[in-house]
């Protein structure tokens, strides 16, 4: 029986968000393990989580993002060196194939549906190819081999839709899952939820709730769903800012499980968001949305993005004062970071604004916790002291501790508010690092 080893590469330059402990299992990883016929033998090692051991292997592949590639490249010399063919897949691999087949035997570009099946094929008859391009499209997935799941995994995930049409300036998502949002049918959302035993859940879609009616009414019957047929479980999804107006839609999701919705705000600035390509005028719903989600139970993560080009210290001072004079309930605070592929790197690059350029080494860089160009108000320093200033303020103790008792008493929740303080924590341990 021929083995295969599939590995989620870890690893990076510093204490950061690439090398933090996953708190769930890799879905790209389950559903390869998914595709593979039974014929094979298959290991599955998450480098996010545990540290890389060698591992007999007829074939291995690799899924890495673009701060944990140059783990990937060392895991793939690793094995060539045995003469072992290694291919490497993931979002950095999309945007990047012609740098990644020189460190690998196969390359991997888009979602693993289309072609994993045929690279087995290949492989099986001694016909690997350097590259294959997987195309987007289909709103049937498949559903992760979940016995793969490391069992120290706390909460595991769950994808219900993939693909964005907004195509922010900074975002990769739409490189890789492509403009159109496809929605997965409910029937096979609930049969891959049944098979989840962990009691917490988090939706990777980009955002769950959708961009139209249409969705939002698919969003709910969904919801509905796993009311209906006792199913309920905690769970938290990304959603933005424009598609939480619909309380009908909000009180179907707090029925069924929600706990936290993960929303971009980003900046307060909406010349800001309108330079990277997003909606502007979001801005004046914050906190309508905040108090809608907390009519129903539903706590607000917020992710806010510091050192913007229209940044200064007094814009990002202000931002986080926002942050927490708000009912915000916890926050994630990174670091504008142009990704190889998007307009904002390509921007930057075309410039001569990158600070780091000698690739792949330097991708380790860009990992959402430093910065990796020049922005146009601040010198580097400057940006860098502001967004020290910042993390110090938001992760102080008695802040997280504040907010808990905020949380705890709008929502009336000790449990949703102790999740809360926990990402609060989570979140103080990572940035505080790089201080």
């Amino acid at each position: 029986m021929p083995k295969l080893l599939l590995i989620q590469a870890g690893g990076g330059s510093r204490k950061g968000l690439s090398s933090t402990q996953s708190k769930y299992p890799s879905l790209a990883l389950g559903i390869v393990a998914a595709l593979t016929p039974p014929t094979w033998e298959i290991k599955v090692l998450d480098c996010l989580c545990e540290d890389f051991t060698n591992h007999e292997a007829d074939l291995v592949a690799i899924t890495a993002y673009t701060p944990t590639i140059k783990s990937a490249y060392s895991i793939s010399r690793h094995y060539r060196s045995r003469n072992i063919p290694v291919v490497i897949g993931g979002i950095h691999a999309t945007l990047l194939p012609e740098e990644v087949i020189q460190y690998c035997d196969t390359v991997v570009t888009g979602e693993a549906e289309n072609v994993w099946p045929e690279i087995i094929r290949d492989f099986e008859k001694g016909e690997l190819k350097k590259i294959y391009h997987s195309t987007t499209g289909s709103n049937h997935f498949v559903a992760p081999d979940r016995k793969y799941s490391n069992p120290a995994f706390k909460l595991t995930n769950i994808q219900a839709s993939r693909g964005c049409p907004n195509n922010c300036d900074f975002c990769s998502v739409t490189l890789l899952s492509g403009k159109t949002f496809r929605k997965r049918p409910v029937d096979e959302i609930i049969r891959d939820w049944k098979n989840i035993k962990e009691e917490f859940v988090w939706f990777s879609d980009d955002n769950l709730f959708g961009f139209s009616r249409q969705d939002r009414e698919w969003a709910g019957n969904l919801f509905s769903e796993i009311t209906q047929q006792q199913l309920v479980k905690n769970w938290m999804c990304f959603a933005g800012v424009h598609s939480l107006t619909d309380e009908k839609t909000i009180a179907l999701a707090a029925e069924s499980g929600c706990k936290i919705i993960y929303i971009g705000f980003e900046t307060l600035d909406p010349v800001t968001l309108k330079s990277v390509n997003k909606n502007p005028e979001q801005v004046r719903y914050y906190n309508k949305v905040i108090g809608l989600l907390h009519k129903y139970g539903i706590s607000v993560l917020a992710g806010i993005m510091l050192g913007f080009d229209y940044d200064t210290p007094d814009t990002i001072e202000r931002r986080i004062d926002f942050v927490l004079e708000s009912d915000i309930d916890s926050y994630f605070l990174t670091v504008t970071t142009p990704m190889p592929g998007t307009r904002l790197f390509n921007r930057y690059r075309n410039e001569g604004r990158l600070r780091y350029t000698h690739f792949p080494e330097d991708w380790t860089h860009f990992d959402w916790t430093q910065m990796v160009y020049k922005p146009e108000k601040m010198t580097i320093l400057e940006a860098e002291e502001a967004i020290g200033s910042a993390y110090q303020k938001a992760y102080a103790y008695q802040t997280i501790k504040d907010k808990y008792r905020n949380t705890r008493n709008l929502l009336n929740s000790p449990d949703t508010a102790m999740l809360n303080y926990l990402s609060n924590m989570d979140f103080r341990s990572t940035f505080l690092k790089q201080q």
